[in-house]
């Protein structure tokens, strides 16, 4: 549900090969509420002589039940959502380590109910600098730069910050904003991760509704957003094809819905939930799997 922060993880992927990834999640309990995601991205990138250029596509269908709402309420108007995105990802070398970063994610989030506007279309964009050394028992990179996207919910500009460590052949960590993780890698066929990050989704309902007080509304907006604790354990069982297993808890912070100006017209008033998400993906590199075999 976080645009950004997936750019930056569809983009380590696809350094490492990554090239497809269906995950599908479900939170039983967020309040009246319960919430079904399926995920399906594509990418790949290329190894440049003066860096790195990725590019992907990812769907997102994200279902809403909702509960004991008011009677009048037309919740059945929020109860699908869809986004469609397109990624691009460059990494430029600068030399001593240094390294300028872009990504940029055009898409769509609406509910396509009176088909596709202007107004279903967002666009998600992140640039910074990283620096590269080598120290210890493994590199660390320092990142930090300026986002514009729906991290933290409605569009807005966030700074971004990050620190990474190798510590050793197993462990890695990095702390940052808005993504924060520690990884623990046993073997070549196994890893488990802890990980901390700010999730957002912001769509566009193009269908009208009426409100009490108010009368009827077009391209209202649905905003969720807040902070995802999770742990997942990854299982490589064939060189090509990984198996993903998370549970976490949600803590949603807001879980509303918006006029065209962003001001509140309804909150759901959701708590935390505990969530379970599975998944598989497709690797092309084989390479180290291979020689461990």
């Amino acid at each position: 549900m976080v645009p950004f922060t997936y750019n930056i993880s569809w983009a380590q992927g696809a350094a490492l090969g990554e090239i497809a990834k269906l995950e599908y999640r479900l939170v039983p309990s967020l309040g009246d509420t319960e919430m079904s995601t399926y995920t399906f991205n594509l990418g790949g990138g290329i190894k440049m002589k003066s860096g790195f250029l990725g590019i992907g596509l990812g769907y997102t269908n994200h279902n809403f039940s909702f509960f004991d709402l008011p009677g009048n309420f037309e919740s059945q108007e929020y109860e699908e959502i869809h986004v469609l995105r397109a990624r691009l990802f460059y990494r430029h070398k600068m030399g001593k380590g240094w390294s300028a970063n872009f990504s940029v994610a055009p898409g769509l989030s609406s509910n396509f109910a009176e088909g596709i506007s202007g107004d279903d279309f967002q666009i998600n964009v992140s640039t910074g600098l990283s620096k590269r050394w080598e120290g210890g028992k493994g590199p660390a990179t320092f990142s930090f730069g300026l986002a514009f996207g729906t991290a933290f919910g409605k569009p807005q500009f966030f700074p971004t910050l990050s620190f990474g460590k190798k510590l050793s052949e197993r462990w890695n960590y990095v702390l940052g904003i808005p993504v924060s993780g520690l990884t623990y890698r046993p073997d070549e066929r196994h890893s488990l991760r802890a990980r901390a990050t700010f999730f957002g989704t912001y769509a566009n309902i193009s269908s009208t509704v009426s409100f009490n007080d108010i009368g009827d509304l077009r391209h209202t907006k649905l905003q969720v957003n807040g902070l995802d604790f999770g742990v997942e354990h990854n299982f490589r069982i064939q060189p090509n094809f990984t198996t993903v297993i998370r549970v976490g808890y949600w803590s949603t912070n807001q879980f509303r819905i918006l006029d065209g100006e962003n001001t509140e017209l309804f909150n759901f008033e959701t708590t935390g939930a505990a969530y379970i998400s599975m998944g598989l993906t497709f690797n092309l590199n084989k390479r180290r799997y291979g020689n461990k075999k």
